[in-house]
């Protein structure tokens, strides 16, 4: 239990590090502020929602989940802001596998391993 704490415990702290002193190098995030500017728009039809990149190839749930991003964070302006929530996001997952492994009795080094990568 106590490693586990230890590794959730740094791997925030790391990751917290990142979204402050790393620059934000963009991959896909304008593509799916597009995506999501034409839905909010009306667009409905599924291959019409395009951006930069392509069109959207995740399943139709990702759109709604993007239009939460995408409203609190300007309309996809504030990144910063967005990378706090996936930050967020990222730590719960590591404190339900944590939690889960652990109720499983899955063997430390495995848990271990998947907190490394």
């Amino acid at each position: 239990m106590l490693e586990h704490l230890l590794f959730l415990s740094l791997e925030a702290i790391i990751s917290a590090l990142i979204i402050i002193y790393i620059p934000y190098t963009e991959i896909d995030w304008s593509t799916y502020m597009q995506h999501v500017r034409l839905f909010v728009r009306g667009v409905r039809t599924y291959k019409s929602i395009t951006g930069d990149t392509g069109p959207a190839c995740y399943p139709a749930l990702y759109v709604y989940v993007f239009t939460f991003l995408y409203a609190i964070t300007k309309g996809g302006r504030d990144i910063f802001t967005a990378q706090w929530v996936f930050y967020a996001i990222y730590i719960i997952q590591l404190i339900l596998v944590c939690m889960l492994f652990r109720r499983c009795k899955v063997q430390q080094c495995v848990c271990d391993l998947y907190l490394i990568h």
